[in-house]
């Protein structure tokens, strides 16, 4: 508007010289050479160019935060311009109020999944590390509260059957999606699976089940997308990393932005490392933190999720042994390792004995509930991963498995027990409907949960309320987000009886706590239906990035950030003796050490000082055992 405008005003003045026959046309183009120029300059945060635009604004604290639409065509491509649809996606922006548009530099902020949205910058506006740049972020392609398509299961889908069937329920009887898990699949989430993952029949049957989803949620018909001159597209098939990639660099060509500054955790690393694989040119800072691997391969991905959890229980065994008088590993004698308990628990877990009562009755009194290996897997899995956010140390995982271990009686075994079927055997919640929330292992008898229906829960947001856009947030138990996301990136595609032989390999060397997180992840990727595009994470000579690992995240191996350093050359390594999720001062206790590697990433953000390469730090106590 405001060129056309100018445009318009220099015609008129021409127009009224005396003598205008003889201007010629290249005047004229200077002229429109200057309108560029104006054009160019008025183009920055603040001000983007057509295809985003900032529809609600709100002072929070000292912070001015918009969110905005950003549309982007479905296919990047040139050859698909002419007809490709375009999708809508949420961007929000914190802009520090002390600064002005065009002294900020944006900063993408990616919290990890794949389920990450774009309320993630939300999350960084009190870092003062943080002040001097206007922080986003972008809901990922069918993810997030307003993403459409969207990756999860439509709560219309949802259902609830009546109470008392003179049968075993199954997921069909809870939800019609075709994403969903089919009936007879055992709670499967990105690093776990219900069931004993010893067991080779079950292990076959959650692969032939696995496979079946794959086949149902690729063919449904909400994947297809008509452009403008009625080419179909498969939204399955452009919504891996690699298009937020594009989408990312969509955002910055439309702010007019040089370069961008780069801040991912856990999954949020390979989002930042393929954007810089794909756009070296235009990346600034870059802290990686927690990494995803380089190389996306399947196989490599499922196997080092197990190992990153052997690495990480081996290391909570060495710690009890030193904390033998503390709370709760006063509990384990000098000759009761946790090695030696958790195989007891898995025999007990085998047999059925750890069980809590439901709501059924029957003519023998209260119906019993067993708990599974993978379920107690996943839950101290999940124990272990949050020492990365809070700073707790690793006492709740050991008092986890004393409970369990029946170190402190038969109802705190029972309790315990109750306490991971309502984490994971229950329905989304947050919805104010009849099934919102329900659980429903004591209900129904079935351990039946967000995972399995494909949907998320979701939780009320403040924040995006006070911004007037829609006050939810999605959380990322719905499942469907990692097999799609995940499914484009990695190439390895097997046959069930494949994925059986691979299994059988895996689990004669690897105990039960580490197959079975090799089982749920591998589940859900190996007979992905749509084809891979692959991703390449860094591998850039010129991006000098700032990549940090803990030694013992059970999450994300400390061996794939290490190959992430290998991958970009020029960039330096942090490491982290610690444990827990990431590096972050959520997870900071008295004694950890972590204190001169913040001071680092936070002195990095603010003069982009980088630390020498393989600066350590080095934790000055073993890890406390807080409750």
């Amino acid at each position: 508007m405001a060129l056309a405008l100018l445009v318009l005003v220099w015609h008129l003045a021409w127009a009224q010289e005396p003598g205008c026959a003889e201007k010629d046309e290249q005047s004229f183009l200077q002229t429109l050479d200057i309108l560029d120029h104006v054009e160019e300059e008025a183009c920055d945060l603040l001000h983007p160019k057509k295809g985003l635009r900032w529809t609600h604004s709100k002072q929070i604290g000292s912070h001015t935060v918009y969110a905005g639409n950003l549309t982007v065509p479905l296919s990047p491509h040139r050859e698909d311009q002419e007809d490709t649809p375009y999708l809508d996606l949420l961007v929000i922006m914190t802009m520090p109020t002390s600064e002005s548009a065009a002294s900020v530099e944006p900063l993408l902020f990616h919290c990890g999944g794949p389920g990450s949205d774009a309320t993630c910058a939300l999350s960084f506006m009190k870092d003062q590390q943080f002040n001097a740049y206007a922080g986003i972020s972008i809901s990922q392609r069918g993810i997030g509260y307003t993403a459409m398509p969207s990756f999860e299961c439509a709560k219309e889908h949802m259902k609830l059957p009546p109470k008392g069937l003179n049968r075993s329920y199954v997921i069909s009887d809870f939800t019609d999606c075709a994403c969903a898990l089919p009936d007879g699949t055992p709670l499967v989430g990105q690093a776990f699976a219900d069931l004993d993952p010893k067991n080779q029949s079950s292990v076959h049957r959650l692969f032939e089940n696995m496979a079946l989803r794959a086949r149902r949620c690729a063919a449904d018909k909400r994947w297809v997308l008509t452009g403008a001159t009625g080419k179909s597209y498969n939204f399955l098939d452009w919504a891996g990393t690699r298009m937020l990639a594009q989408d990312i660099e969509h955002f910055r060509e439309k702010t007019c932005s040089p370069k961008l500054h780069l801040n991912g955790m856990s999954y949020g690393t390979a989002v930042a490392a393929v954007y810089a694989d794909m756009f070296p040119e235009r990346v600034g800072k870059m802290v990686i933190n927690g990494n995803m691997p380089p190389v996306p391969f399947t196989l490599d991905f499922a196997k080092g999720q197990g190992m990153a959890l052997t690495q990480a229980f081996g290391h909570l065994e060495r710690l009890c042994v030193t904390w033998t008088s503390t709370p709760p590993c006063n509990l384990y004698s000098s000759e009761m390792s946790l090695s030696h308990v958790w195989a007891q628990l898995v025999s007990d877990l085998r047999a059925g004995r750890i069980t809590a009562p439901t709501e059924i009755h029957s003519k023998g009194g209260t119906v019993n509930f067993p708990l599974s290996i993978g379920l107690v897997q996943g839950y101290v899995q999940e124990q272990m991963i949050s020492a990365g956010f809070v700073p707790v140390g690793w006492a709740q995982p050991v008092s986890t498995l004393a409970n369990l271990a029946n170190l402190r009686g038969p109802a705190a075994r029972a309790a315990e027990a109750k306490k991971i079927l309502d984490r994971y055997c229950v329905l989304p919640s947050g919805y104010g409907t009849p099934w919102s929330g329900v659980v429903t292992w004591s209900t129904y008898g079935v351990c039946v949960g967000q995972q399995s229906v494909g949907l998320s829960s979701m939780s009320y947001s403040s924040s995006l309320g006070a911004l007037g856009i829609p006050p939810y947030r999605k959380n990322v138990d719905g499942y469907v987000n990692g097999a799609t996301v995940l499914g484009q990136d990695l190439f390895g595609r097997f046959t069930v009886d494949q994925a059986v032989k691979i299994w059988q390999d895996f689990s004669s060397v690897w105990d039960e706590m580490a197959t079975s997180a090799f089982v749920g992840i591998f589940s859900e990727i190996f007979a992905w239906q749509r084809e891979a595009v692959p991703v390449h994470a860094g591998f850039r000579q010129n991006v000098r990035a700032l990549v940090v690992g803990n030694l013992y995240d059970p999450a994300c191996s400390y061996t794939w950030s290490n190959r992430m350093r290998e991958s970009l050359p020029n960039s330096v390594m942090m490491i982290w003796q610690g444990v827990g999720h990431c590096l972050g001062e959520g997870g900071d206790y008295p004694g950890s050490g972590m204190k001169p590697c913040l001071d680092r990433m936070a002195s990095y953000w603010v003069t982009g000082e980088l630390p020498i390469d393989g600066f350590t730090c080095r934790t000055e106590e073993p890890v406390p055992l807080l409750m």
